[in-house]
Protein backbone atom coordinates (compact mmCIF):
# COMPACT_ATOMS: atom_id res chain seq x y z
CA UNK A 1 0.00 0.00 0.00
CA UNK A 2 1.67 3.54 -1.08
CA UNK A 3 1.28 6.55 0.58
CA UNK A 4 -1.94 7.35 -0.57
CA UNK A 5 -3.68 4.28 0.45
CA UNK A 6 -3.88 2.36 -2.73
CA UNK A 7 -3.26 -1.01 -2.93
CA UNK A 8 -0.32 -1.86 -5.17
CA UNK A 9 1.72 -5.26 -6.49
CA UNK A 10 5.02 -5.49 -8.14
CA UNK A 11 3.93 -8.77 -9.56
CA UNK A 12 0.82 -8.35 -12.29
CA UNK A 13 0.13 -12.06 -11.87
CA UNK A 14 0.20 -11.75 -8.02
CA UNK A 15 -2.13 -9.04 -8.54
CA UNK A 16 -4.88 -11.43 -10.69
CA UNK A 17 -4.84 -13.72 -8.20
CA UNK A 18 -5.75 -11.62 -4.97
CA UNK A 19 -8.51 -9.96 -8.16
CA UNK A 20 -9.58 -13.57 -9.21
CA UNK A 21 -12.43 -13.77 -6.74
CA UNK A 22 -13.92 -10.37 -7.64
CA UNK A 23 -13.55 -10.65 -11.24
CA UNK A 24 -15.63 -14.21 -10.83
CA UNK A 25 -18.62 -11.64 -9.63
CA UNK A 26 -18.28 -9.70 -13.10
CA UNK A 27 -17.82 -13.04 -15.60
CA UNK A 28 -20.73 -12.43 -17.47
CA UNK A 29 -19.01 -8.84 -18.22
CA UNK A 30 -16.33 -10.29 -19.32
CA UNK A 31 -17.85 -12.70 -21.76
CA UNK A 32 -19.36 -9.98 -24.17
CA UNK A 33 -19.13 -10.57 -27.38
CA UNK A 34 -16.96 -9.12 -29.47
CA UNK A 35 -18.88 -8.41 -32.23
CA UNK A 36 -22.86 -7.05 -31.93
CA UNK A 37 -25.57 -7.86 -33.82
CA UNK A 38 -26.85 -4.71 -34.75
CA UNK A 39 -29.52 -5.35 -37.55
CA UNK A 40 -31.22 -7.57 -39.87
CA UNK A 41 -29.83 -8.86 -43.27
CA UNK A 42 -30.98 -11.58 -45.26
CA UNK A 43 -33.95 -13.98 -44.11
CA UNK A 44 -32.77 -17.31 -43.66
CA UNK A 45 -36.41 -19.67 -44.00
CA UNK A 46 -36.43 -23.04 -41.89
CA UNK A 47 -36.49 -26.44 -44.05
CA UNK A 48 -39.62 -27.58 -42.02
CA UNK A 49 -42.25 -25.40 -40.03
CA UNK A 50 -43.36 -26.07 -37.04
CA UNK A 51 -47.30 -26.60 -35.66
CA UNK A 52 -49.12 -23.76 -35.16
CA UNK A 53 -51.12 -25.88 -32.31
CA UNK A 54 -48.31 -26.12 -30.11
CA UNK A 55 -47.47 -21.89 -30.23
CA UNK A 56 -51.06 -21.85 -29.03
CA UNK A 57 -50.56 -24.47 -26.01
CA UNK A 58 -47.59 -22.63 -24.92
CA UNK A 59 -49.17 -19.45 -24.76
CA UNK A 60 -51.65 -21.28 -22.71
CA UNK A 61 -48.91 -22.17 -20.28
CA UNK A 62 -49.08 -26.15 -21.75
CA UNK A 63 -45.34 -27.07 -22.87
CA UNK A 64 -44.95 -30.31 -24.62
CA UNK A 65 -41.56 -32.20 -25.64
CA UNK A 66 -40.40 -36.19 -25.77
CA UNK A 67 -43.68 -37.19 -25.02
CA UNK A 68 -43.86 -34.87 -21.88
CA UNK A 69 -46.84 -31.89 -21.51
CA UNK A 70 -46.24 -29.77 -18.43
CA UNK A 71 -48.55 -26.61 -17.34
CA UNK A 72 -46.15 -23.93 -15.57
CA UNK A 73 -45.87 -20.14 -15.99
CA UNK A 74 -43.84 -18.95 -18.64
CA UNK A 75 -41.33 -17.75 -16.05
CA UNK A 76 -40.84 -20.80 -14.90
CA UNK A 77 -40.82 -22.85 -17.97
CA UNK A 78 -36.57 -22.68 -18.34
CA UNK A 79 -36.02 -23.29 -14.72
CA UNK A 80 -38.33 -26.18 -14.06
CA UNK A 81 -36.73 -29.49 -12.68
CA UNK A 82 -40.19 -31.44 -13.34
CA UNK A 83 -39.61 -32.13 -17.04
CA UNK A 84 -37.33 -35.09 -18.53
CA UNK A 85 -34.23 -34.62 -19.35
CA UNK A 86 -35.52 -34.74 -23.17
CA UNK A 87 -38.11 -32.28 -22.62
CA UNK A 88 -35.87 -29.83 -20.90
CA UNK A 89 -33.00 -30.48 -23.92
CA UNK A 90 -35.66 -29.09 -26.46
CA UNK A 91 -36.81 -25.91 -24.51
CA UNK A 92 -33.30 -25.11 -24.42
CA UNK A 93 -32.60 -25.81 -27.96
CA UNK A 94 -34.74 -23.33 -28.88
CA UNK A 95 -36.26 -25.24 -31.62
CA UNK A 96 -39.73 -23.99 -30.26
CA UNK A 97 -39.77 -20.89 -31.82
CA UNK A 98 -40.63 -22.76 -34.94
CA UNK A 99 -44.24 -23.35 -33.64
CA UNK A 100 -44.60 -19.49 -32.89
CA UNK A 101 -43.37 -18.97 -36.98
CA UNK A 102 -45.97 -21.12 -38.15
CA UNK A 103 -48.75 -19.43 -36.00
CA UNK A 104 -48.15 -16.28 -38.23
CA UNK A 105 -49.57 -14.14 -35.52
CA UNK A 106 -47.99 -10.80 -34.36
CA UNK A 107 -48.98 -11.73 -30.26
CA UNK A 108 -47.44 -14.96 -30.94
CA UNK A 109 -44.38 -13.25 -32.19
CA UNK A 110 -45.04 -10.62 -28.89
CA UNK A 111 -44.69 -13.66 -26.57
CA UNK A 112 -41.78 -15.97 -27.84
CA UNK A 113 -39.47 -12.82 -28.05
CA UNK A 114 -40.74 -12.58 -24.32
CA UNK A 115 -39.93 -16.15 -23.39
CA UNK A 116 -36.99 -15.98 -25.11
CA UNK A 117 -35.64 -13.15 -22.74
CA UNK A 118 -36.66 -15.09 -20.08
CA UNK A 119 -34.46 -17.83 -21.19
CA UNK A 120 -31.39 -16.02 -21.83
CA UNK A 121 -31.41 -14.91 -17.92
CA UNK A 122 -32.05 -18.72 -17.04
CA UNK A 123 -29.94 -20.51 -19.19
CA UNK A 124 -26.85 -21.65 -18.39
CA UNK A 125 -23.36 -21.25 -20.01
CA UNK A 126 -22.93 -24.26 -22.39
CA UNK A 127 -19.74 -25.43 -23.53
CA UNK A 128 -20.90 -28.06 -26.41
CA UNK A 129 -20.53 -26.90 -29.67
CA UNK A 130 -23.41 -28.73 -30.99
CA UNK A 131 -26.25 -27.22 -28.35
CA UNK A 132 -24.87 -23.47 -29.50
CA UNK A 133 -24.60 -23.93 -33.17
CA UNK A 134 -28.23 -25.65 -32.59
CA UNK A 135 -29.44 -22.32 -30.68
CA UNK A 136 -27.56 -19.78 -33.44
CA UNK A 137 -29.21 -21.52 -36.12
CA UNK A 138 -32.55 -21.35 -34.52
CA UNK A 139 -31.89 -17.78 -33.91
CA UNK A 140 -30.88 -16.92 -37.14
CA UNK A 141 -33.47 -18.76 -38.85
CA UNK A 142 -36.78 -18.85 -36.92
CA UNK A 143 -35.80 -16.22 -34.48
CA UNK A 144 -35.61 -13.33 -36.31
CA UNK A 145 -38.64 -14.21 -38.69
CA UNK A 146 -39.79 -13.43 -35.10
CA UNK A 147 -37.83 -10.58 -33.95
CA UNK A 148 -38.74 -8.77 -37.32
CA UNK A 149 -42.73 -8.42 -36.10
CA UNK A 150 -41.68 -6.69 -32.59
CA UNK A 151 -40.76 -3.35 -31.84
CA UNK A 152 -37.16 -1.94 -31.98
CA UNK A 153 -36.74 -2.26 -27.99
CA UNK A 154 -37.80 -6.03 -28.17
CA UNK A 155 -35.58 -6.21 -31.32
CA UNK A 156 -32.46 -5.17 -29.82
CA UNK A 157 -32.90 -7.34 -26.88
CA UNK A 158 -33.24 -10.38 -29.20
CA UNK A 159 -29.78 -9.17 -31.15
CA UNK A 160 -28.08 -8.86 -27.61
CA UNK A 161 -29.44 -12.85 -27.54
CA UNK A 162 -27.89 -13.56 -30.67
CA UNK A 163 -25.03 -11.59 -30.22
CA UNK A 164 -23.73 -13.21 -26.90
CA UNK A 165 -24.67 -17.02 -28.26
CA UNK A 166 -22.65 -16.40 -31.47
CA UNK A 167 -20.02 -14.87 -29.80
CA UNK A 168 -19.68 -17.84 -27.08
CA UNK A 169 -19.91 -20.33 -30.19
CA UNK A 170 -16.87 -18.64 -31.87
CA UNK A 171 -15.05 -18.92 -28.94
CA UNK A 172 -15.16 -22.47 -28.63
CA UNK A 173 -12.89 -25.40 -29.78
CA UNK A 174 -15.11 -28.11 -31.69
CA UNK A 175 -13.59 -32.00 -30.96
CA UNK A 176 -13.98 -33.54 -33.96
CA UNK A 177 -14.98 -32.76 -37.67
CA UNK A 178 -18.93 -33.09 -37.19
CA UNK A 179 -18.98 -30.24 -34.14
CA UNK A 180 -16.53 -28.20 -36.46
CA UNK A 181 -18.97 -28.09 -39.44
CA UNK A 182 -21.67 -27.20 -37.58
CA UNK A 183 -20.12 -24.07 -35.78
CA UNK A 184 -19.22 -23.16 -39.07
CA UNK A 185 -22.31 -23.47 -40.50
CA UNK A 186 -24.24 -21.69 -37.54
CA UNK A 187 -21.84 -18.74 -37.79
CA UNK A 188 -22.48 -18.15 -41.47
CA UNK A 189 -26.29 -18.67 -40.54
CA UNK A 190 -25.55 -15.48 -37.94
CA UNK A 191 -22.99 -13.43 -40.40
CA UNK A 192 -25.98 -13.88 -43.20
CA UNK A 193 -28.82 -12.75 -40.94
CA UNK A 194 -27.69 -10.27 -38.89
CA UNK A 195 -25.72 -7.14 -39.74
CA UNK A 196 -22.88 -6.15 -37.69
CA UNK A 197 -21.07 -10.42 -37.59
CA UNK A 198 -19.00 -9.60 -40.87
CA UNK A 199 -15.80 -9.89 -39.01
CA UNK A 200 -16.28 -14.08 -38.31
CA UNK A 201 -16.58 -14.86 -41.78
CA UNK A 202 -13.04 -15.58 -42.50
CA UNK A 203 -12.38 -17.83 -39.93
CA UNK A 204 -16.08 -19.73 -39.95
CA UNK A 205 -15.87 -19.90 -44.02
CA UNK A 206 -11.92 -21.29 -43.44
CA UNK A 207 -13.42 -24.00 -40.73
CA UNK A 208 -16.38 -25.60 -42.72
CA UNK A 209 -13.65 -25.86 -45.64
CA UNK A 210 -11.04 -27.57 -43.63
CA UNK A 211 -14.19 -29.96 -42.23
CA UNK A 212 -16.60 -30.54 -44.61
CA UNK A 213 -14.49 -33.26 -46.80
CA UNK A 214 -13.94 -34.87 -43.66
CA UNK A 215 -17.55 -35.14 -42.79
CA UNK A 216 -18.91 -35.80 -46.77
CA UNK A 217 -17.35 -38.64 -48.72
CA UNK A 218 -16.24 -37.94 -52.30
CA UNK A 219 -19.62 -39.68 -53.29
CA UNK A 220 -21.80 -37.87 -51.44
CA UNK A 221 -22.28 -39.66 -48.55
CA UNK A 222 -21.73 -39.30 -44.86
CA UNK A 223 -18.43 -40.90 -43.08
CA UNK A 224 -20.77 -42.48 -40.80
CA UNK A 225 -22.77 -43.99 -43.51
CA UNK A 226 -25.89 -43.14 -42.00
CA UNK A 227 -28.79 -41.61 -44.27
CA UNK A 228 -30.16 -39.68 -41.41
CA UNK A 229 -26.89 -38.20 -40.78
CA UNK A 230 -26.74 -36.75 -44.00
CA UNK A 231 -30.11 -35.50 -44.31
CA UNK A 232 -29.39 -33.36 -41.25
CA UNK A 233 -26.29 -31.86 -43.08
CA UNK A 234 -28.49 -30.99 -46.09
CA UNK A 235 -31.10 -29.81 -43.97
CA UNK A 236 -28.25 -27.28 -42.53
CA UNK A 237 -26.45 -26.28 -45.77
CA UNK A 238 -29.52 -25.81 -48.42
CA UNK A 239 -31.11 -22.83 -46.55
CA UNK A 240 -27.99 -21.42 -45.61
CA UNK A 241 -26.78 -21.49 -49.10
CA UNK A 242 -29.96 -20.39 -50.48
CA UNK A 243 -29.87 -17.07 -48.02
CA UNK A 244 -26.18 -17.03 -49.03
CA UNK A 245 -27.52 -16.83 -53.03
CA UNK A 246 -30.02 -14.24 -52.25
CA UNK A 247 -27.17 -11.94 -50.53
CA UNK A 248 -25.03 -12.00 -53.16
CA UNK A 249 -22.49 -14.16 -51.52
CA UNK A 250 -20.62 -17.04 -52.60
CA UNK A 251 -21.50 -20.35 -50.82
CA UNK A 252 -18.28 -21.21 -49.62
CA UNK A 253 -18.04 -25.12 -50.72
CA UNK A 254 -19.65 -27.64 -53.58
CA UNK A 255 -20.50 -30.19 -51.05
CA UNK A 256 -24.17 -29.99 -51.81
CA UNK A 257 -23.88 -30.93 -55.38
CA UNK A 258 -22.44 -34.22 -54.59
CA UNK A 259 -24.52 -35.04 -51.32
CA UNK A 260 -28.10 -34.76 -53.24
CA UNK A 261 -27.25 -37.50 -55.91
CA UNK A 262 -26.54 -39.62 -52.77
CA UNK A 263 -29.74 -38.35 -50.69
CA UNK A 264 -31.62 -39.60 -54.41
CA UNK A 265 -29.78 -43.14 -54.34
CA UNK A 266 -31.61 -43.35 -50.71
CA UNK A 267 -34.79 -42.69 -51.80
CA UNK A 268 -36.64 -45.40 -52.74
CA UNK A 269 -39.52 -43.56 -54.49
CA UNK A 270 -41.95 -42.32 -51.84
CA UNK A 271 -39.97 -39.42 -50.34
CA UNK A 272 -39.01 -41.55 -47.39
CA UNK A 273 -35.71 -42.81 -46.24
CA UNK A 274 -34.56 -46.20 -47.40
CA UNK A 275 -34.65 -48.34 -43.61
CA UNK A 276 -31.08 -50.07 -44.30
CA UNK A 277 -29.50 -47.55 -41.38
CA UNK A 278 -32.22 -46.99 -39.11
CA UNK A 279 -35.69 -45.44 -39.18
CA UNK A 280 -37.48 -43.97 -41.38
CA UNK A 281 -38.39 -40.60 -39.27
CA UNK A 282 -37.64 -37.46 -41.69
CA UNK A 283 -40.01 -37.96 -44.24
CA UNK A 284 -40.94 -34.42 -44.60
CA UNK A 285 -37.40 -33.08 -43.71
CA UNK A 286 -36.73 -35.10 -47.05
CA UNK A 287 -39.84 -33.95 -49.47
CA UNK A 288 -38.53 -30.31 -48.42
CA UNK A 289 -35.01 -30.51 -49.61
CA UNK A 290 -36.53 -32.87 -52.79
CA UNK A 291 -38.60 -29.84 -53.40
CA UNK A 292 -35.79 -27.25 -52.81
CA UNK A 293 -33.47 -29.25 -54.90
CA UNK A 294 -33.20 -26.38 -58.26
CA UNK A 295 -31.51 -28.84 -60.31
CA UNK A 296 -33.27 -32.55 -59.36
CA UNK A 297 -30.47 -33.87 -59.11
CA UNK A 298 -30.28 -37.48 -60.76
CA UNK A 299 -30.29 -40.21 -57.91
CA UNK A 300 -26.72 -41.74 -58.03
CA UNK A 301 -26.63 -45.36 -58.67
CA UNK A 302 -23.36 -46.83 -57.12
CA UNK A 303 -21.44 -45.24 -54.27
CA UNK A 304 -18.34 -46.95 -54.14
CA UNK A 305 -17.03 -44.93 -51.14
CA UNK A 306 -20.23 -45.12 -49.44
CA UNK A 307 -20.88 -48.32 -50.48
CA UNK A 308 -24.42 -48.35 -51.24
CA UNK A 309 -25.69 -49.10 -54.65
CA UNK A 310 -29.23 -48.29 -56.20
CA UNK A 311 -31.22 -50.68 -59.10
CA UNK A 312 -34.43 -48.93 -60.52
CA UNK A 313 -36.47 -49.80 -63.45
CA UNK A 314 -39.44 -48.14 -64.20
CA UNK A 315 -41.42 -47.89 -60.86
CA UNK A 316 -39.40 -51.13 -59.15
CA UNK A 317 -36.18 -50.02 -57.03
CA UNK A 318 -33.69 -51.99 -55.02
CA UNK A 319 -31.28 -50.33 -52.67
CA UNK A 320 -28.22 -52.64 -51.63
CA UNK A 321 -25.92 -51.89 -48.82
CA UNK A 322 -22.85 -53.21 -50.87
CA UNK A 323 -20.36 -53.60 -47.53
CA UNK A 324 -22.43 -54.59 -44.74
CA UNK A 325 -23.80 -58.70 -44.89
CA UNK A 326 -25.50 -57.21 -48.58
CA UNK A 327 -28.58 -55.65 -46.66
CA UNK A 328 -31.33 -55.00 -49.04
CA UNK A 329 -34.80 -52.92 -49.41
CA UNK A 330 -37.68 -53.48 -52.62
CA UNK A 331 -39.88 -51.07 -53.64
CA UNK A 332 -42.33 -50.58 -56.13
CA UNK A 333 -43.16 -47.04 -56.24
CA UNK A 334 -44.59 -46.19 -52.95
CA UNK A 335 -44.94 -49.43 -51.96
CA UNK A 336 -42.38 -51.18 -49.98
CA UNK A 337 -42.24 -54.69 -49.88
CA UNK A 338 -39.49 -55.94 -47.49
CA UNK A 339 -35.96 -55.98 -46.25
CA UNK A 340 -33.54 -58.56 -46.84
CA UNK A 341 -30.93 -58.95 -44.46
CA UNK A 342 -27.58 -62.03 -45.65
CA UNK A 343 -27.09 -62.81 -42.07
CA UNK A 344 -23.15 -63.43 -43.02
CA UNK A 345 -20.57 -61.69 -40.97
CA UNK A 346 -18.71 -60.86 -44.38
CA UNK A 347 -18.02 -57.65 -45.60
CA UNK A 348 -18.17 -56.70 -48.78
CA UNK A 349 -14.66 -56.04 -51.02
CA UNK A 350 -15.87 -55.34 -54.50
CA UNK A 351 -19.67 -54.26 -56.17
CA UNK A 352 -19.62 -54.02 -60.00
CA UNK A 353 -23.25 -52.58 -61.36
CA UNK A 354 -24.04 -52.38 -65.35
CA UNK A 355 -26.99 -51.12 -66.83
CA UNK A 356 -28.50 -51.81 -69.94
CA UNK A 357 -32.11 -51.39 -71.78
CA UNK A 358 -32.18 -55.03 -70.81
CA UNK A 359 -32.23 -54.25 -66.76
CA UNK A 360 -29.67 -53.78 -63.72
CA UNK A 361 -26.96 -56.43 -62.90
CA UNK A 362 -25.18 -55.79 -59.49
CA UNK A 363 -22.38 -58.08 -58.90
CA UNK A 364 -21.14 -58.19 -54.81
CA UNK A 365 -17.87 -60.32 -53.88
CA UNK A 366 -17.58 -60.37 -50.20
CA UNK A 367 -13.47 -61.03 -48.39
CA UNK A 368 -14.70 -64.70 -47.58
CA UNK A 369 -15.64 -65.31 -50.85
CA UNK A 370 -19.43 -65.21 -51.02
CA UNK A 371 -21.16 -62.98 -53.85
CA UNK A 372 -24.25 -61.86 -54.59
CA UNK A 373 -25.62 -61.17 -57.98
CA UNK A 374 -29.07 -59.14 -58.34
CA UNK A 375 -30.56 -58.53 -62.07
CA UNK A 376 -33.52 -55.78 -62.13
CA UNK A 377 -34.84 -56.45 -65.47
CA UNK A 378 -35.77 -53.22 -67.98
CA UNK A 379 -39.40 -53.13 -66.66
CA UNK A 380 -39.20 -53.31 -62.89
CA UNK A 381 -41.06 -56.40 -62.93
CA UNK A 382 -38.64 -58.67 -62.24
CA UNK A 383 -36.32 -59.33 -59.49
CA UNK A 384 -33.66 -62.36 -59.48
CA UNK A 385 -30.84 -63.21 -56.97
CA UNK A 386 -28.07 -65.74 -56.85
CA UNK A 387 -26.48 -65.86 -53.51
CA UNK A 388 -22.89 -67.93 -53.68
CA UNK A 389 -21.66 -69.33 -49.85
CA UNK A 390 -18.92 -71.31 -48.72
CA UNK A 391 -20.76 -72.73 -45.94
CA UNK A 392 -23.79 -72.36 -44.41
CA UNK A 393 -25.96 -69.52 -44.82
CA UNK A 394 -29.48 -67.93 -43.77
CA UNK A 395 -31.43 -65.04 -45.75
CA UNK A 396 -34.01 -63.50 -43.53
CA UNK A 397 -36.83 -60.99 -44.88
CA UNK A 398 -38.39 -58.45 -43.22
CA UNK A 399 -42.21 -58.51 -45.04
CA UNK A 400 -43.46 -54.98 -44.72
CA UNK A 401 -46.01 -54.39 -41.93
CA UNK A 402 -48.87 -53.30 -45.20
CA UNK A 403 -48.01 -56.43 -47.26
CA UNK A 404 -50.27 -59.32 -47.00
CA UNK A 405 -48.43 -62.55 -47.40
CA UNK A 406 -49.90 -66.11 -48.20
CA UNK A 407 -48.31 -69.62 -49.40
CA UNK A 408 -49.21 -71.00 -52.57
CA UNK A 409 -50.02 -74.45 -52.93
CA UNK A 410 -47.34 -77.23 -52.47
CA UNK A 411 -45.01 -74.85 -51.42
CA UNK A 412 -44.49 -73.33 -55.24
CA UNK A 413 -44.00 -69.88 -53.97
CA UNK A 414 -45.07 -67.35 -51.67
CA UNK A 415 -47.45 -64.29 -53.13
CA UNK A 416 -47.35 -60.86 -51.22
CA UNK A 417 -50.19 -58.56 -51.75
CA UNK A 418 -49.39 -54.47 -51.49
CA UNK A 419 -51.83 -52.46 -50.15
CA UNK A 420 -52.83 -51.35 -53.98
CA UNK A 421 -53.38 -54.22 -54.56
CA UNK A 422 -50.47 -54.96 -56.65
CA UNK A 423 -49.04 -59.06 -56.40
CA UNK A 424 -45.91 -60.29 -56.68
CA UNK A 425 -44.64 -64.09 -56.27
CA UNK A 426 -41.77 -64.83 -54.38
CA UNK A 427 -39.87 -68.33 -55.12
CA UNK A 428 -36.76 -69.71 -54.62
CA UNK A 429 -34.61 -72.41 -55.10
CA UNK A 430 -31.72 -74.40 -53.41
CA UNK A 431 -33.34 -73.77 -49.99
CA UNK A 432 -35.68 -74.08 -47.45
CA UNK A 433 -38.12 -71.32 -46.37
CA UNK A 434 -39.64 -70.92 -43.02
CA UNK A 435 -42.49 -68.25 -41.89
CA UNK A 436 -41.99 -66.51 -38.62
CA UNK A 437 -44.43 -64.10 -36.87
CA UNK A 438 -47.45 -64.95 -38.99
CA UNK A 439 -45.69 -63.65 -42.41
CA UNK A 440 -43.75 -60.70 -41.06
CA UNK A 441 -40.44 -62.77 -41.21
CA UNK A 442 -39.17 -65.04 -43.67
CA UNK A 443 -35.86 -67.33 -43.17
CA UNK A 444 -34.27 -69.40 -46.43
CA UNK A 445 -31.61 -71.57 -45.27
CA UNK A 446 -29.14 -72.90 -47.66
CA UNK A 447 -29.60 -76.33 -46.73
CA UNK A 448 -25.92 -77.87 -47.50
CA UNK A 449 -26.04 -76.87 -51.40
CA UNK A 450 -23.63 -73.72 -52.23
CA UNK A 451 -25.90 -71.13 -53.62
CA UNK A 452 -29.64 -70.10 -53.26
CA UNK A 453 -31.68 -68.86 -55.78
CA UNK A 454 -34.63 -66.51 -55.80
CA UNK A 455 -36.81 -64.38 -57.43
CA UNK A 456 -39.84 -61.49 -57.21
CA UNK A 457 -42.12 -61.57 -60.24
CA UNK A 458 -44.61 -58.80 -60.51
CA UNK A 459 -47.77 -60.26 -61.57
CA UNK A 460 -49.85 -59.17 -64.45
CA UNK A 461 -52.89 -60.82 -63.62
CA UNK A 462 -54.73 -61.62 -60.26
CA UNK A 463 -53.33 -64.23 -58.94
CA UNK A 464 -55.88 -67.12 -57.31
CA UNK A 465 -56.05 -67.75 -54.01
CA UNK A 466 -54.72 -69.57 -51.83
CA UNK A 467 -54.84 -73.79 -52.99
CA UNK A 468 -55.21 -73.28 -56.77
CA UNK A 469 -52.53 -74.63 -59.18
CA UNK A 470 -49.75 -72.20 -59.25
CA UNK A 471 -46.83 -72.61 -61.85
CA UNK A 472 -43.45 -73.75 -61.80
CA UNK A 473 -40.84 -72.22 -59.71
CA UNK A 474 -38.06 -73.05 -62.45
CA UNK A 475 -39.65 -70.80 -64.60
CA UNK A 476 -38.88 -67.75 -62.43
CA UNK A 477 -35.20 -68.86 -61.67
CA UNK A 478 -33.95 -69.56 -65.61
Amino acid sequence: MDDRGILRFDNPLRAGRHLLPWSFLFAPYALRPNVKATGFLQPIQHMVGGEAGEAFAMYAGQFNAGGLSLTCAATDVFATHNGTPAWRHYFHSLNWLQHFVASRRNLHAHYALRLLGRWAKCAARSVDVEALATRVMALASDGQALARQCEPLLQNEFLQIASVQASRLAKITPRNAEAAVMKAVALLYAITAFRGLEALRPSATQLLQANIDKLILADGGHVSREPEKLVAVLAMLLPLRKAMKAGHHAFPVNSVERMLPMLGLFVPGDDGLTQLKGSDRQRDMVKAIIEMDEIRAKPLAIAPHSGFARLSQNTACLIVDTKQRCEMEFSNGPERLFRNINLTHSLGTTADLRQSSQGSLLHVKLDDGSTRTCFLAGDGADLRVEDKHNGTCQLLFEIHPEVKVSMLRAGAGLMMVTPGRTVWILSWRGGDLHMEQNGAILKITNSNQDRVNWAMKKQTRVVKSQGRKAGSTRDLLS
